[in-house]
């Protein structure tokens, strides 16, 4: 299996609490997402879905899309803390 390079990736993070679990939405990345009981569960699989989205985007020859001005101009993610998974 070939190993993956690292980079940068703009996240949203939702906090989970006793009842529901913690999410991670890529903006920049459409219908890219992961869920998880942990926070550290959460950042490991959004790693897994991220790789994966770029791998079919690029296997499609698409763009990447992924601009933190338009990310933070989005209402649905007014509030959202962010993150850089790498």
């Amino acid at each position: 299996m070939e190993k993956r390079q690292k980079g940068k990736v703009l996240s949203s993070l939702n906090r989970g609490n006793d009842v529901t679990a913690y999410g991670v939405i890529v903006p920049g990345l459409p219908g890219c997402l992961s869920v998880g009981d942990t926070l550290a569960e959460t950042t490991k699989n959004a790693e897994e879905v991220i790789g994966t989205w770029i791998e079919t985007a690029l296997d499609a020859d698409s763009t990447l899309p992924n601009r933190l001005e338009m990310v933070r101009a989005n209402p649905d993610h007014a509030g959202d803390a962010f993150a850089v998974i790498v």
